[in-house]
């Protein structure tokens, strides 16, 4: 804010002028407001100044004037261009993260996408359907299936028809390890579980890594063979 009033004059000749902004501080001042102390009569230059809104770019208000549309413009100008680079920067960002899904070369981030996505089948399509689908030997991607275990600890779902209906629970792995009660101990924060059994692609026994999440009432669970 700008005070003044009356006309410009200039040692008393009473000669109006036009005056730009730059005209009306000392350099270096970026302040919009006069200095503590300044009023209508500034000195500057050892001149006596009575300020008024005679410049295009000032107008009029009760008790003083105010920069006009030029300065605003142009503070929303720059705040504009911020806000649309923030904007893109978000945009890029976020389009980059969900377009990497994880892959096999990351077995244990593969594993956890193959869980998720069976659970957000289930949100989708309903229990039956899920159980279902993850019947199907289709679905078996190398060594990522999905198993499911129902709410009385039996497995509801498998693609091979003789572990459906068991209670895993029972199960050993090769150096006499109960790694069911682990299994199905999982919630819904997930849990690792690490066992040996055989891999039924190499006939060998070998660690496998297990992904299991409990969601409502079931267990969906995957995992891969450690090479």
């Amino acid at each position: 804010m700008l005070p003044h009033e009356g006309p410009l004059t200039l040692g008393g000749s009473g000669v109006s002028a036009r005056l730009r902004p730059a005209d009306l501080a000392p350099a270096g001042w970026r302040s919009r407001r006069l200095p503590r102390g300044w009023s209508r009569s500034l000195t500057w230059a050892r001149t006596p100044v009575s300020l008024a809104c005679r410049a295009p770019q000032l107008q009029s208000i009760p008790g003083g004037c105010y920069m006009s549309n030029y300065v605003t413009a142009a503070v929303a100008v720059v705040l504009a261009i911020v806000v649309a680079a923030v904007v893109v920067i978000v945009v890029v960002v976020s389009g980059a993260s969900d377009g990497e899904a994880p892959t096999k070369a990351n077995p244990a981030a593969y594993t956890q996408a193959v869980v998720q996505e069976a659970i957000e089948r289930y949100k989708r399509d309903g229990r039956q359907a899920t159980i279902d689908y993850y019947n199907s030997p289709d679905n078996v991607d190398g060594p990522w299936y999905v198993f499911i275990v129902g709410p009385d600890g039996v497995t509801i779902s498998h693609h091979n028809p003789q572990f459906r209906g068991r209670d895993p629970s029972q199960r050993i792995d090769a150096t006499g390890y109960f790694y069911g009660d682990d299994l199905l101990s999982a919630d819904e924060n997930g849990k690792w579980v690490d066992y040996v059994i055989v891999n039924p692609e190499t006939g060998q026994n070998q660690q496998k890594h297990t992904w299991a999440v409990r969601y409502d009432d079931l267990l969906f669970g995957s995992g891969w063979y450690e090479k």
